[in-house]
């Protein structure tokens, strides 16, 4: 027995436009150039929105050309169908001269812990046959998966926060807990689809028990996020008290049932 799910006609309009700018050419222009330097958009579809709603202006290349990871290209910082009222594009002759890669930063070296990591993830990705997500460690607010649609599966995890974890002990505990976290969505949208199940991997059918969507309703976010916890407990064994404390104060935020953060600031006293 089928169950018809029925959505209404904002959500399937948004559902279009947002496929077709993700298949566009310009999209995929611009995305290929934004993963060469960080912070990393989470959500590259709101990133790039956002990005071509700016009235940005490429500067010659004398001015940048010198400055590690920085470029201005026509294509990327002017996509297809920018607004026109902005100044136009650089003559055919002038984009011609234009290089597509920047001056390269140094590459960054893993820490022993973030490739101790690493290494459990894809251990976990072996056995269950999942396609190999790319981690990275950049200096971020807050951990963050992207599914395969916009390219590599990649995980972000925040540098200072997996840095703290190298002191060992609960921080230690929380680090591999978030990571295995990403790592249970990344194994929910390679084995739950994207808008449909399809054949579970051998080991997570009890896990996986809807279909991974892109975005979703607060109802669809929080089915994930159940998702996505349920998978890290099985992948990390064992399952320690701090790690199940983090999953509630992170899940929480999605309940409601966490408080947002606050910076209680006492007063300088004054000196006599």
């Amino acid at each position: 027995m089928s169950i018809k799910v029925r959505v209404s006609k904002r959500r399937r309009v948004a559902a279009a436009k947002r496929a077709a700018i993700l298949s566009s050419a310009a999209f995929q222009t611009w995305w290929q150039a934004r993963q060469t330097f960080y912070p990393t958009p989470s959500d590259p579809y709101r990133a790039f929105m956002i990005d071509i709603g700016l009235y940005a202006r490429p500067m010659r290349k004398e001015v940048w050309k010198h400055r590690t990871n920085r470029m201005d290209y026509p294509s990327v910082d002017f996509p297809a169908g920018t607004p026109r009222r902005r100044k136009k594009l650089p003559s055919r002759k002038e984009i011609k001269r234009f290089k597509r890669v920047p001056k390269a930063a140094m590459p960054v070296a893993l820490t022993p812990f973030e490739r101790e990591l690493v290494g459990e993830v894809e251990k976990f990705e072996e056995k269950y046959h999942l396609p190999r997500a790319e981690i990275r460690f950049e200096p971020r607010a807050r951990p963050s998966f992207t599914p395969s649609v916009f390219g590599t599966p990649r995980v972000l995890m925040p540098k200072e926060f997996v840095k703290a974890g190298e002191k060992g002990g609960g921080l230690r505990q929380q680090v591999a807990a978030v990571i295995f976290h990403e790592i249970g969505h990344h194994a929910h949208a390679a084995w739950g689809g994207i808008g449909k199940i399809s054949v579970r991997p051998i080991g997570l059918e009890a896990e996986i028990t809807s279909p991974y969507v892109l975005g979703g309703t607060r109802a669809e976010k929080i089915k994930k996020e159940r998702i996505a916890w349920r998978i890290a407990k099985k992948a990390k064994k064992p399952w320690m008290p701090v790690m199940a404390w983090r999953k509630k104060e992170a899940f929480g935020t999605y309940l409601g049932t966490t408080p947002f953060p606050t910076m209680v600031v006492e007063p300088r006293k004054k000196r006599r």
